[in-house]
């Protein structure tokens, strides 16, 4: 693995990006399509795709350039999970039946707002990998702090919450786990776990903005 590569503020930035990807292939142009290259949005991947373009002064063959999880996805099957994944909204009903089951721990008037903030968070804890299965809640609670990334939120300030969602995640996911079902974010997690097996030889990754990755994705 290289090390990071810094652009000076004062240069254009993907003409820069476009330039150090075209040198690195230089023998095998106009064919790069053992490059992948990771951006965090739709639009910087249209302006990198046309710098490349330009600089090349010739049509390219590949590279692939899009997000790191659409790549994954794409690219890297399920091994051992028989488990159907489910979108966003039968997501969003297997919470509010995971909440109306325990409608005790918060105000039911606001049960849609807290359904829709609940799998935010929980798809935030999946990322910077946070186990679930911690019996201790003391424990869960200190692990919920490093989630958040910041050392200066009191275990007091979290108890009540880390309570709840402790609680509601293991609910949830233990109803997820009983209809033999996985929402979309945790494939992606379990995909970037095989990732490895399936890296064809000779592929070459640019992962721009990596300080955008969550942890799962820095980790790999």
């Amino acid at each position: 693995m290289q090390a990071p590569v810094s652009i000076p503020s004062n240069q254009p930035f993907l003409q820069h990006v476009a330039r150090q990807i075209l040198q690195a292939f230089s023998s095998q142009l106009p064919d790069l399509s053992d490059c992948h290259i990771f951006l965090p949005n739709a639009q910087a991947a249209f302006q990198l795709r046309q710098a490349l373009g330009r600089e090349a002064g010739m049509t390219l063959v590949g590279p692939y350039i899009g997000s790191m999880r659409q790549w994954v996805n794409e690219n890297t099957p399920l091994v051992n999970n028989d488990r159907q994944q489910i979108n966003q909204p039968t997501r969003q009903l297997l919470l509010l039946e995971a909440l109306k089951k325990h409608s005790h721990l918060f105000n039911q008037l606001n049960i849609w707002l807290l359904c829709d903030s609940l799998l935010v968070l929980f798809d935030e804890l999946t990322s910077h990998k946070l186990a679930i299965d911690k019996p201790d809640l003391d424990d869960w609670t200190r692990l919920l702090q490093q989630a958040y990334g910041n050392e200066d939120i009191s275990l007091t300030q979290l108890s009540e919450e880390a309570c709840l969602v402790h609680t509601l995640w293991h609910a949830w996911q233990k109803q997820m786990l009983e209809m033999n079902i996985c929402d979309s974010n945790t494939a992606y997690h379990q995909r970037l776990q095989q990732l490895q097996t399936y890296i064809p030889v000779n592929t070459c990754f640019y992962i721009i903005c990596a300080e955008q990755l969550n942890s799962a994705e820095t980790e790999w």
